[in-house]
């Protein structure tokens, strides 16, 4: 310790060296203009423009960075905020990320926030009135890279010629799509689009395609309606180059695939919602067209939702399942898996080479059912190494599925087992379920069982 430092209370005075130390300009205000804009980029824009009280030094510093929030409910004053805004667009230097939300934006404002040199824009409007009219003498922003358009579900009404050249992520959320061929122009003059969101869209055309031929991610969130009616929209996806497909909603409207050569890892969420009888077949059918399109898939991570709303009218769907002899690793997601649904053992069979299969939120069988599978898996004796069972409460059916697994699954190398809340704050029951499973037959002799 210092030894000219004294604690509080001390009757001592800190040295002249100290002092001088103390006197001296304070070294923060000291760096260069563009390591102190970096630093403010770090903090809410609200408390970067509160800097300029500091000193002269700081005055108008937050202007210099790069990187802005805007957000009218929490500014309170609208005219501040506007005036706010205007000083940053009207800037001459690129912004990385500009990011707003507030009730609305009109000309001449909006039309300057499109061609202010942005690089990654995201705009919210909670209480936009009206269509909203893209600019069209903004329509091939060269600078602008991600773009992020949240509506009321508002009409938007895009120029003939939009064309985004250098657009790399695009997300659209609570969007109503026009019967205009812009729409189309939207996706396909983007060339270099590779990430696209549609976020709870609507359509107002029957026939609708997206015709993306750069895009490698794709999600659709369908907004979920509990009705009993669904929609006849149909929404043909054209991208030959989709690695990753990501779909939840209740396929209020059907989506077609084009085959999908390149597709590596796709998520499947099919809510069940109720509906009326011919209504839960066609959405059946839906479902099931959608997951044929992913035979090509690596990685398949689906719903029990998902499969108990194919089962229900597997049987009359109008073509043959395909097989899916790239899928490598099947998880079940979001909830507990019924075993006895038909899906799952023929997704199941239909993998060849499947090598990783997990539960994530557990398995059950129906009260008093005694369950097996009538046949054994082709990939559970030549490529299956990897179980994973996740949420185990140590019912005697779970120990009979896992026996069942253990059993068939001939060149198993690991099975991975966590257990439920409840058993983790009984280290008794847990130690009379491992025993149990650790006493299990197994088919693969070099199988490790993993507990966590």
């Amino acid at each position: 310790m210092d030894p000219n430092l004294k604690l509080a209370g001390s009757r001592s005075f800190a040295s002249p060296k100290q002092l001088h130390i103390a006197d001296s300009s304070d070294m923060i205000s000291n760096l260069p203009d563009a390591v102190l804009g970096c630093i403010l980029s770090l903090v809410p824009t609200k408390d970067a423009m509160r800097t300029s009280v500091l000193s002269k030094r700081w005055k108008g510093l937050w202007l210099s960075v790069s990187h802005y929030v805007f957000d009218e409910h929490s500014q309170g004053d609208r005219m501040l905020f506007v005036n706010l805004l205007n000083r940053v667009i009207h800037r001459e230097t690129y912004i990385d990320k500009l990011s707003i939300s507030c009730r609305d934006l009109h000309d001449p404002l909006l039309l300057h926030l499109f061609l202010c040199n942005v690089r990654e824009l995201n705009l919210s409007f909670s209480e936009f009135d009206g269509p909203f009219n893209f600019p069209s003498s903004a329509c091939s922003l060269e600078s602008l890279i991600s773009f992020k358009l949240k509506l009321c579900y508002n009409v938007l009404n895009l120029p003939s010629n939009i064309c985004f050249s250098s657009l790399e992520t695009l997300h659209l959320e609570c969007i109503t799509f026009p019967d205009k061929p812009s729409n189309q122009q939207l996706f396909s003059n983007c060339c270099m689009l590779e990430h696209l969101v549609l976020d709870k869209c609507r359509w107002t055309t029957d026939n609708n395609v997206i015709h993306a031929p750069k895009v490698r991610n794709l999600t659709i969130h369908d907004e979920l309606i509990e009705r009993f009616t669904i929609s006849k929209f149909v929404i043909t996806i054209i991208g030959s180059e989709i690695q990753f497909l990501k779909y939840e909603g209740g396929l209020e409207n059907e989506y077609i695939l084009a085959d999908q050569p390149s597709l590596a890892v796709a998520d499947i969420h099919v809510a069940e919602v109720p509906r009326l009888f011919d209504n839960d077949r066609i959405v059946a059918f839906r479902a099931f067209l959608l997951l044929t399109k992913l035979k090509n898939a690596r990685c398949l991570t689906i719903t029990p939702d998902t499969a108990e709303v194919i089962t229900s009218y597997e049987r009359e769907c109008p073509i043959p399942w395909p097989d899916f002899n790239n899928l490598t690793k099947l998880e079940i997601t979001e909830s507990s898996m019924d075993l006895t649904c038909d899906l799952l053992l023929l997704l199941i069979s239909r993998a060849h080479c499947l090598q990783s299969l997990a539960f994530s939120q557990g398995i059950f069988v129906p009260e008093d059912e005694d369950w097996e599978w009538d046949h054994v898996p082709e990939c559970f004796s030549t490529h299956l190494r990897n179980i994973h069972i996740g949420d185990l409460c140590g019912y005697p059916y779970e120990l009979s599925i896992l026996g069942f697994f253990l059993k068939h699954a001939m060149v198993l190398q690991k099975m991975v087992i966590s257990f439920s809340v409840d058993m983790t704050e009984s280290l008794e029951k847990q130690g009379v379920i491992r025993a149990k499973l650790l006493a299990l037959p197994r088919g693969s002799i070099s199988c490790v069982i993993d507990f966590c």
